[in-house]
Formats: C-alpha cells, structure tokens, sequence
C-alpha cells in the first residue's frame, strides 16, 4: 500500500522562492536540506492508504468542493521553526488564516469518517526545509529573512515514495481553490 498525504500544493515560482529563502540562511552542514520539488503545506498525513480507501477519499473531497466552493487565499511564512522528534526544521506561519484552518479541518473530517486518526493533535501549517535538524545545527537569520507571502490556489493528493536519493513526492489528484 502507498504512503499518502493531502497538501497545500505551491508553484514552481513559490518553491524556488523558497528556496533562495533557505539558501540565504547560514546553515550547517549538518542539516539535509529538502529539495524545492518537495515543499508543500501538509493538510492531513494518512500513511498507508489501499486503493478503495484512496477512491473512497477523492469521491468524499469532490463532494466537499462542489457543495462548499472554497476559495483561494494568502497565507505568511515568517518564522523559521523545529519539530525535535522528527528532527525537521521548517518555515511556519504566525498566524494561520481561518480559510486555511477550515480546509485543513474539513479534510480532517473527511479522514475520520474514513477510519484516519490524526498523527498531531494540533495542526501546525508549515514547509519542511532541513530534515535531521536539532536545535544547536539551526540556522542563523536575520528576523527579515524569514517572510513570504503566498496564495493558495490549490491542493492535491500525494504519493510519497522513499528512494535512495531521498523521498519523492508525486501528485497523484488536485483540486483547484476558486477565484
């Protein structure tokens, strides 16, 4: 069975922007940087997802787009962050818009009814940049570094897979945010 997530999907424009943001930071050479093909906003991490499970899943998510309509919206990365257990550092939002919340809730929802337990109590919108991260291999930055504002227009189903080069994600459905 495939590992899958649902994300906020970002353009080709807003992954490279990010990634002259990470590439400004002075790092350590200790971190694994992720590479920009990667980013995304996490909405909900299912894990292993069989096939009837991931049908039943796209049919649930088409309702919810139809019947509710949600909109674009802007959201701002402004603050460099850690998750110790995962030893995952990250670009993370202050405050995180209630379109935003909404959607991830919704999602969640829809998981639920489908047997998914949340992983992490607390949602916490963020894109991953640097895995095996520890406080003391931070990096260093300036408060103005760290800022970007983005527009959500989108957001897809993805496959994870892990090769030897590192995890690949691969879009496997999207669905379009309205005007």
């Amino acid at each position: 069975m495939p590992r899958m997530f649902l994300a906020l999907d970002l353009t080709t424009e807003q992954k490279q922007t990010i990634a002259q943001m990470v590439d400004q930071l002075d790092y350590s050479t200790g971190l694994k940087v992720i590479v920009p093909e990667n980013y995304h906003l996490t909405l909900f991490f299912f894990g292993m997802i069989d096939e009837n499970t991931q049908t039943s899943l796209c049919q649930h998510i088409d309702r919810f787009i139809v019947e509710s309509k949600p909109t674009s919206f802007n959201y701002k990365i402004n603050h460099l962050g850690l998750f110790e257990k995962p030893k995952v550092a990250y670009l993370g939002l202050d405050s995180t818009p209630e379109a935003l919340n909404l959607l991830a809730s919704k999602m969640r929802n829809i998981a639920e009814l489908l047997g998914f337990e949340e992983q992490h109590p607390e949602f916490t919108p963020h894109v991953s940049i640097f895995r095996k991260a520890k406080r003391d291999l931070l990096p260093k930055y300036q408060e103005n570094t760290v800022y970007l504002e983005l527009n959500a227009l989108s957001f897809s189903l993805y496959l994870s897979e892990s090769t030897p080069s590192g995890p690949r994600y691969t879009r496997m459905k999207t669905w379009s945010l309205n005007d």
